[in-house]
Parts: structure tokens; sequence; C-alpha cells
């Protein structure tokens, strides 16, 4: 890689270590509430990520579901990827007593029959 190309990444990861950061000063609620925001604007922009969905969707729901029902799904899938990745970038900051409040295990003693 040449000097440029690996200013240009450094770069990158200093805009992504600022996003998280910044991410983390936020509440929960904001931060999913910032997720939900990005997955809308990504599904508005991201012209051919949002027709391979609609597509999708046309084809698995032709039957049973209306056109702005897939739409609205499709929405939604982007808004749940933007809050995922907003959890995955706060993962650093979870407090291990808060996440078992928050998970639950079924089948666990299939594990532990192991």
């Amino acid at each position: 890689m040449n000097v440029t190309g690996s200013m240009f990444a450094y770069f990158h990861y200093l805009v992504f270590r600022s996003f998280s950061f910044l991410v983390n000063l936020l509440s929960e609620p904001q931060a999913l509430a910032l997720g939900r925001f990005l997955g809308r604007t990504a599904f508005h922009l991201d012209r051919e990520h949002r027709q391979v969905a609609l597509e999708n969707l046309e084809t698995a729901f032709r039957e049973t579901r209306s056109k702005t029902e897939q739409r609205n799904i499709a929405l939604k899938t982007f808004q749940n990827l933007g809050m995922t990745a907003v959890e995955f970038l706060r993962i650093p900051r979870i407090n291990p007593e808060a996440l078992k409040e928050k998970v639950t295990f079924e089948g666990l003693e299939h594990l532990n029959a192991l």
C-alpha cells in the first residue's frame, strides 16, 4: 500500500473510532434511536441494496403482503441493521450484570450435558 492509501485508511480508522466514541457517550435509548436513523437514511440513500431487499420480499411475499407492507418490512430491516451496528460499537461498554438482565438462555441444560 502506498503512503496516500495508508493515510486514507488511517483517516477511515480515525473516523470510525471517533464515531464509536461518540456512540458510547449516548444513553442506550439515544444510541438505538441513532441506529434507527442511520438505517432509515441508508434505506433511502442505498438504492442498490434497497432494490435487492424489495425484490427478495416480492419473491417471498408476492401472494401474502402488499407492496406497502413489503416496503415497511424492508425499512424496518434497514433500521434493525443500523441498531445492530450501534450495539456492536457499544460492546466494550456493556456491564456484565446488565447484560444478564437482557439475555435469556433457553436449552442451557443441553450445553451443560456435554
